[in-house]
C-alpha cells in the first residue's frame, strides 16, 4: 500500500508517498510532476525496499521553499531539510529527469549519506541547445481572466509527448510514439496546475545542470539508466559519450525492462530507522478511501468543524481557523481526497463523520458553504450544532470529465470566475454582483483546479446538494 504523509520543517512542509518496506530508497520525480509519476516504481520496488517519494518544494502538496532555490545545488539543500527532519542518514537514491539532477547535486555534497545512486533520464546538453531550451522550453502559464493560459497549459503537456523539443513541431523532432492516455495527460495537467506560474523553477535549473562536466566531483556508486525509450536517449548517449567518473556504470534497458535494472541496480541489504510522526496535515484512512485533512487542537474554545464549498476544495476557501480546535477536509471526490466514494449526500458526508469521529470532534458547531451538507454531517454527529451558512448555488449539468482538446479546463475556469460576477451564476437571470475575493486571480485559479479535479463527478456533485 503507498500512503501519504506531511514532513513540518522550520519554514514549511514537505510531502511524500511511502510504500514497502526495507531498504530505505528516496526517489526524486521529474518536473513539472510530482511524486504521484513514480507511483509505478514504488510498486514495483515495495516488496523489497522502502520507497520515500517527496514533492519537490513548489510541486505537487509541498509548498515552494521560502529561500527560493533556483539551482540544482540549492534543491538538493531543500532536500538535506527533509532527510534531516525525517531522519534518515544513509539510504539510496534515485532520481528521473529534474529528480536525477538533484539527486546528483546532493550525491556530490553529501556522499556519506548515500549508499548509492540511481539516475534515470540524466541527459548533456551543450550551450547552445541548452539556451535554445531555456529561451523556448517553458510557456508563460500565469493566470490570465480570459483562462488563455491553461490552452497554453493543456498544449505545452500534449505535445512533450508528441515532439522533442515540444515547440519544434517539425517531422525532425516528431517521436515514434502513441500520444499517452487522456488520463495521464491529465494528471500531468492537474500537476502543472498546482504548481502554477513558477512550474518551471525546478525544470530550470535541471536544464541548466544537465551538462557532462557536473559529474567531475561525483565519487558515490552510481548507475546511470540508459533506457531505450527515453524522450532524452539522445542526450544520454551524449551523456555517455562526454566521459563520465569510474564510479558511474551505465546500464541499458529496453523499452519493457525500465524497472527491472532499477531494481537490480538497488540490490543492496543496508538498514535505516524510519521515525513515524502523526501531523496535523494528514491522509486520514476511511472505508472506501483516504480523506486530505488539515487540523488545529490549540484552543479553549468549542471545537469547529469547516466544510467546503461543493465542487471546491481547502484550497480554494478563503476560512481562517480562530482560537479554537478546527477540522477541515476535502469532501470525497474532491481535491486531494482519493478513493471510491459516490457523489450522494451520504457519500459526501459518511466519510467526514468517520474522520470527526476519530479525531474526537464530535461536540462540534459545524459550518461552511452549503446548508444542505452543514446538516447532513450535524445529524451524523451527536452533540454537533450547525451555524448559520450562507446559500449555496449548486452549478448543475456542467461536464468536467478530461475531454482531448483541453476544453474542460477552459469551462472550469469560467465556472470559477464567473463566481465572482453573477449571481445566480448561470441562471436565467443572472443579476451582476463584485465579490473582490472570488475575482482574485490566485482564487480563481485554486478554485478552477478544484473543480477540475472533481470533473467528471462534478455535475453529480452538484445534483447530491
Amino acid at each position: 500500500m503507498i500512503t501519504q504523509h506531511f514532513t513540518q520543517l522550520d519554514t514549511r512542509e514537505v510531502h511524500y508517498r511511502r510504500a514497502g518496506r526495507g531498504p530505505v530508497v528516496v526517489a526524486l520525480h521529474p518536473s513539472p510532476m510530482s511524486s504521484s509519476a513514480l507511483l509505478p516504481l514504488m510498486v514495483s520496488l515495495s516488496d523489497t525496499h522502502c520507497v520515500l517519494a517527496p514533492d519537490t518544494p513548489g510541486y505537487g502538496l509541498s509548498p515552494a521553499d521560502p529561500a527560493n532555490p533556483s539551482s540544482a545545488s540549492e534543491f538538493a539543500l531543500s532536500l538535506k531539510a527533509w532527510v534531516d527532519a525525517a531522519g534518515l542518514t544513509r539510504f539510496a537514491l534515485y532520481g528521473s529527469a529534474t529528480g536525477a539532477q538533484i539527486a546528483l547535486e546532493f550525491a556530490k555534497r553529501y556522499p556519506e549519506r548515500i549508499e548509492r545512486l540511481v539516475l534515470d533520464n540524466a541527459a548533456h546538453f551543450d550551450d547552445a541547445a541548452r539556451t535554445m531550451l531555456l529561451e523556448r522550453y517553458f510557456p508563460d502559464l500565469s493566470p490570465r481572466a480570459s483562462g488563455a493560459h491553461l490552452a497554453d497549459l493543456w498544449h505545452f503537456n500534449r505535445e512533450l509527448s508528441t515532439f522533442f523539443p515540444w515547440f519544434a513541431q517539425s517531422a525532425e523532432a516528431r517521436l515514434p510514439r502513441e500520444l499517452p492516455p487522456l488520463g495521464a495527460i491529465h494528471a500531468t495537467a492537474i500537476d502543472t496546475m498546482r504548481a502554477g506560474a513558477g512550474y518551471d523553477r525546478a525544470y530550470r535549473a535541471a536544464v541548466l545542470n544537465e551538462h557532462g562536466s557536473r559529474y567531475r566531483d561525483l565519487c558515490v556508486p552510481t548507475t546511470l539508466i540508459r533506457w531505450q525509450s527515453s524522450l532524452l536517449i539522445d542526450q544520454i548517449d551524449a551523456l555517455i559519450a562526454y566521459g563520465l567518473p569510474a564510479c558511474v556504470r551505465v546500464a541499458d534497458a529496453a523499452p519493457d525492462e525500465r524497472f527491472a535494472t532499477i531494481r537490480q541496480a538497488l540490490q543492496g541489504d543496508w538498514t535505516e530507522a524510519l521515525p513515524t510522526a502523526a501531523s496535523d496535515h494528514r491522509f486520514q484512512h476511511v472505508r472506501d478511501g483516504r480523506l486530505h485533512v488539515r487540523m488545529t487542537t490549540h484552543g479553549s474554545q468549542r471545537p469547529h468543524i469547516r466544510l467546503h464549498a461543493p465542487g471546491e476544495s481547502m484550497a480554494a476557501d478563503v476560512f481562517q481557523a480562530d482560537d479554537r480546535p478546527c477540522l477541515r477536509v476535502d469532501l470525497p471526490l474532491h481535491g486531494e481526497s482519493a478513493g471510491d466514494f459516490v457523489a450522494t449526500r451520504e457519500g459526501l458526508v459518511g466519510p467526514v463523520a468517520e474522520v470527526a469521529r476519530e479525531l474526537g470532534f464530535i461536540d462540534a458547531t459545524v459550518g461552511g458553504a452549503c446548508s444542505s451538507l452543514v446538516d447532513a454531517l450535524v445529524a451524523e454527529l451527536p452533540g454537533a450544532s450547525a451555524t448559520p451558512c450562507a446559500g449555496f448555488e449548486a452549478i448543475c449539468e456542467i461536464d468536467l470529465s478530461p475531454s482531448w482538446d483541453g476544453t474542460h479546463l477552459l469551462r472550469a475556469w469560467r465556472v470559477a470566475r464567473e463566481r465572482g460576477l453573477f449571481a445566480p451564476v448561470f441562471g436565467a437571470q443572472r443579476r451582476p454582483i463584485v465579490d473582490a475575493t472570488a475575482l482574485d486571480l490566485r482564487t480563481i485559479e485554486q478554485r478552477c483546479l478544484a473543480a477540475v479535479q472533481a470533473g467528471a463527478h462534478y455535475a453529480a456533485i452538484m445534483r447530491a446538494v
